[in-house]
């Protein structure tokens, strides 16, 4: 009983005890919640700093990406160029060094070539240094040539060595422009024409006179350009007249044929036999050869040219195979002889005349002393 009453005397303890202990609990809990609101404040607090910083840090790195991307455009943009500018200098590389190994080959090749010119002319030298002597002399020629087309008027400077050298077809172009470049209304102008028409003479008298320009000069100069020559040269021209002769016929050059014998009869070829066994020998037949006589005028400044040329028909035909149309030279060639033959005494009389006036003119100038 006592246990009952002392439970029930406890009861209201235990009642408040339990009061007080859920007072202490929902203060704490209290206590516990504003901590909490505190807490989840700070939080809060802290959750929108790190919300701020991580905006601030996202910002960055999107400028810095930003600036990084614009960076990295700028850097494409010069690579880019940088490439280009290195591909176009390869380029230009790779072209020098082709164009340099195209050059070493031509060096290469122009290296052989001379070298093979210096073992040539070593050759030469050593087994024909004559005709060495030729090769250099003709380089000169074609520079002496080629300085007549800038300067015609050279030609009285050098006339006299290209008389003494052999000059080859392809020269006459270089020679006959230069003539024809020499300026007019000079006052050494005939001087110059001399030279010119000399070496047209005595190197291409046929081809001189083939040519339209060129003809003109030269018929009246024919007898001065055999009175300087000498027995090589008028052989030569000989011979080229005589295969114009023969190519053209007789009556195309008919001025030039007595012009020709005129010259032959005036200066010291006049009785130079080789000169006239020529045109017997080489016009290439019997009509042509007795056609030039009869071309030849019978006059006297032909006369003794006439003459010698008549003699060696003469020596190549006998008389016996004339014919009619060709007798009538033999009567000719008579006539002409005697009229030669009267020419010389006469002049053989007069120089006796000459010097017998002479030694009276002497012994009278004695007797006045």
């Amino acid at each position: 009983m006592k246990k009952i009453v002392f439970l029930f005397l406890l009861l209201p303890i235990f009642s408040f005890s339990d009061n007080t202990i859920d007072s202490l609990r929902i203060v704490k809990n209290e206590i516990e919640i504003k901590n909490l609101q505190k807490s989840s404040n700070e939080l809060q607090q802290k959750y929108d700093y790190q919300v701020k910083i991580n905006e601030q840090t996202l910002n960055s790195i999107s400028s810095q990406i930003g600036a990084t991307s614009y960076n990295l455009s700028i850097f494409a943009f010069l690579f880019g160029l940088l490439a280009i500018l290195l591909g176009v200098y390869v380029t230009w590389v790779e072209r020098k060094i082709i164009s340099l190994k195209d050059e070493n080959e031509k060096l290469l090749k122009e290296t052989k070539r001379t070298k093979g010119e210096v073992v040539a002319i070593n050759d030469l030298i050593q087994k024909d240094i004559y005709g060495l002597f030729l090769k250099i002399k003709r380089e000169e020629t074609l520079h002496i040539l080629d300085r007549l087309l800038k300067i015609p008027q050279d030609i009285t400077n050098v006339c006299e060595s290209l008389l003494s050298r052999e000059l080859l077809p392809d020269d006459f172009i270089k020679l006959k422009n230069a003539f024809l470049a020499l300026p007019e209304n000079d006052e050494y102008g005939d001087e110059y024409k001399h030279s010119y028409k000399s070496l047209f003479f005595q190197h291409f008298f046929d081809m001189t006179l083939l040519d339209i320009n060129l003809r003109k000069h030269m018929e009246k100069f024919i007898p001065i350009a055999i009175s300087q020559s000498f027995e090589n040269d008028i052989i030569f021209s000989s011979k080229n007249f005589i295969a114009l002769l023969n190519k053209k016929g007789i009556n195309e050059f008919s001025k030039e044929i007595n012009e020709f014998f005129k010259g032959l009869s005036k200066y010291q070829f006049s009785k130079f036999t080789p000169v006239y066994d020529l045109f017997c020998e080489n016009l290439k037949d019997k009509n042509l050869i007795f056609e030039l006589f009869n071309e030849i005028k019978s006059i006297p400044e032909n006369r003794i040219a006439k003459i010698e040329y008549g003699n060696s028909i003469l020596n190549k035909f006998k008389q016996s195979d004339f014919t009619d149309d060709e007798k009538p030279i033999l009567e000719e060639l008579q006539q002409l002889k005697i009229s030669q033959l009267k020419e010389e005494e006469e002049k053989i009389k007069k120089k006796k005349d000459e010097q017998e006036k002479k030694q009276q003119k002497e012994k009278a100038a004695e007797r006045k002393k």
